[in-house]
């Protein structure tokens, strides 16, 4: 009897090495990502050109989905501080095709830190649309919030852009 259980044993342990051999790799990062998980699979749109956009300084509107760019925004930003930030910058709505519509990716100095809330995506997209522009690019002025550290807390870091139109209400 000894002997099965010593052969149940080693069948086991070579079941399980041969797993160990060939299980499958993890999933990679699809083509496009360019964040963290979680981020959309979307592909970059060739542009003709970039508009600049002019706000009015309030910085209302937010950035969707910068939790899983925190990396870039620490890259530009440099480090968290005691305090929370108001690091002001520019950033470019760069155009991208997810699932047959356009999304717009925000840009701050050539890194990918998240995507346009929806309401203003549709504002662009439909004035895009009326105008006849063809795929464009928008500069914006943008705030990059937050980012602090503290004993035993940290924050992590926001963005808001200086881009309103009347179209859009405010949720808040």
């Amino acid at each position: 009897m000894e002997w099965l259980a010593g052969l149940v044993i080693c069948a086991a342990l070579g079941g399980w090495l041969l797993f160990q051999i060939f299980k499958p790799d993890p999933p990679k990062p699809e083509p496009g990502r360019g964040g963290g998980e979680g981020a959309p699979a979307s592909a970059p749109m060739k542009v003709s050109r970039v508009l600049p956009w002019e706000g009015d300084g309030d910085y209302e509107t937010k950035v969707d989905g910068e939790s899983l760019y925190q990396d870039a925004l620490l890259s530009i930003v440099g480090e968290k501080t005691e305090e929370s930030q108001e690091f002001e910058t520019r950033a470019v709505l760069a155009p991208e095709s997810f699932n047959g519509n356009r999304l717009y990716a925000v840009l701050i100095e050539g890194k990918k830190v998240g995507y346009l809330e929806a309401p203003m995506t549709a504002v662009l997209n439909a004035m895009v649309e009326r105008s006849d522009l063809g795929v464009v690019a928008f500069e914006v002025e943008a705030m990059i919030t937050g980012g602090w550290k503290r004993a035993g807390s940290e924050g992590m870091f926001g963005v808001v852009l200086d881009l309103v139109d009347e179209d859009v209400e405010d949720d808040d």
